[in-house]
């Protein structure tokens, strides 16, 4: 009857959010350090950043991702800098995005920084960068949404390396209102096989799910 029904929806409802509740994110200091050139690949500034030397699995946070992925984060009161390495299985076989227009990034091997508005709960942005400089910005899901980040890609001979520099004040962060930010990590790897494909995480983080996001620290 409707009442049943009522009551197991609601227990149903309370279920998940005493879950969402209970859900460990992870947390990161990230410096704040006014590089006195832009940043590049091989700035010194990288030396003093906050460090990552993996990801872990999607489905399962406490297991190590099996390809490994190196993150250096820091940011200068006016933005964010990433720079995140991943090492491939095997580089002749890496599948790339088929169609490099910016709309359809996610086609194959590439990472994705997820930051969450800093005023608006629920509201977030995707950052994502293939290994052969093709990108897109999101905001939520509106692809018309535009950053005025800057972003580079190269190869080395075990893998890639992107760069990704973001202005706070695109994500509304502004650091004399806020101390912290959220946001995760996520790559993807693509082979010529479906045993190649791992999705890897900043220790749990979910693609477009804010309450799973992890928070960058900010130094004053």
């Amino acid at each position: 009857n409707s009442k049943w029904m009522i009551a197991r929806i609601r227990d149903r409802f309370e279920f998940y959010i005493d879950k969402v509740k209970s859900a460990k994110t992870p947390s990161i200091t990230l410096p704040l350090i006014r590089p006195d050139k832009p940043v590049t690949f091989d700035s010194p500034a990288w030396d003093g950043a906050a460090k990552l030397e993996n990801l872990t699995d999607y489905e399962n946070p406490k297991k190590t991702a099996r390809n490994k992925t190196q993150i250096a984060m820091f940011h200068d009161a006016k933005n964010l800098y990433f720079r995140i390495r991943c090492f491939e299985p095997d580089m002749k076989s890496m599948a790339l995005t088929k169609i490099p227009d910016g709309k359809e990034f996610m086609g194959g091997t590439h990472v994705e920084i997820f930051l969450a508005d800093a005023k608006t709960p629920g509201e977030y942005y995707l950052f994502g960068i293939c290994p052969d400089g093709n990108s897109a910005d999101y905001k939520g899901y509106e692809v018309k949404w535009n950053s005025h980040w800057k972003h580079e890609a190269r190869m080395f001979d075990k893998g890639y390396e992107v760069l990704a520099v973001i202005p706070m004040k695109d994500i509304n962060a502004n650091l004399n209102e806020v101390s912290q930010l959220r946001g995760t990590i996520v790559r993807e790897v693509y082979g010529k096989t479906k045993a190649d494909t791992e999705y890897s995480t900043w220790s749990g983080g979910k693609h477009h799910q804010t309450n799973t996001f992890g928070t960058f620290l900010l130094m004053k």
